[in-house]
C-alpha cells in the first residue's frame, strides 16, 4: 500500500505538466511580449515541478469549472499549486495511517510538507 501512495505522490513529467498549464492559460488573453512569456513559463515550471500530473490536472480543471468563483480571471502559479496540494490531502492521511499500521516513524513528507502526529 505504501508503494501505491508513493506512486501517486511522484512528480509528473515537467513537459506534460506544462501542457496542462498551457491549456489552462490558453483561455485567457494576454498581450505579453515573447520574453515575458518565456519568463512566465519558467516561473510556472518551478512552481509545479514537484506535483503529480493527476493533481495538477485536477487543479486546472477545477479552475475552469463552474465551482470556481474566480474562473473569470487568469490564474497565477500559486492559485493552481494551492489547489493541487489540496487535491493531494488524502495522500498525507494515507501515509499517516500506513505508518500507524506498520509502526513506522510518525513523520511523512509529500510535496515539501512535513506532517507530524
Amino acid at each position: 500500500m505504501a508503494a501505491e501512495v508513493d506512486k501517486l505522490a511522484r512528480p509528473g513529467d515537467l513537459k506534460r505538466l506544462l501542457v496542462h498549464v498551457t491549456l489552462l492559460l490558453s483561455g485567457y488573453q494576454t498581450n505579453l511580449p515573447e520574453e515575458a512569456l518565456r519568463a512566465e513559463v519558467s516561473y510556472w515550471a518551478k512552481a509545479i515541478a514537484d506535483l503529480p500530473e493527476w493533481a495538477l490536472e485536477a487543479a486546472c480543471r477545477w479552475w475552469r469549472s463552474a465551482d470556481n468563483p474566480w474562473r473569470h480571471r487568469r490564474p497565477i502559479e500559486g492559485d493552481i499549486v494551492a489547489h493541487a496540494r489540496q487535491e493531494m490531502t488524502f495522500l498525507h492521511v494515507a501515509r499517516l495511517r500506513i505508518e500507524e499500521f506498520d509502526g513506522a516513524p510518525a513523520e511523512t513528507e509529500i510535496a515539501n510538507l512535513k506532517v507530524f502526529r
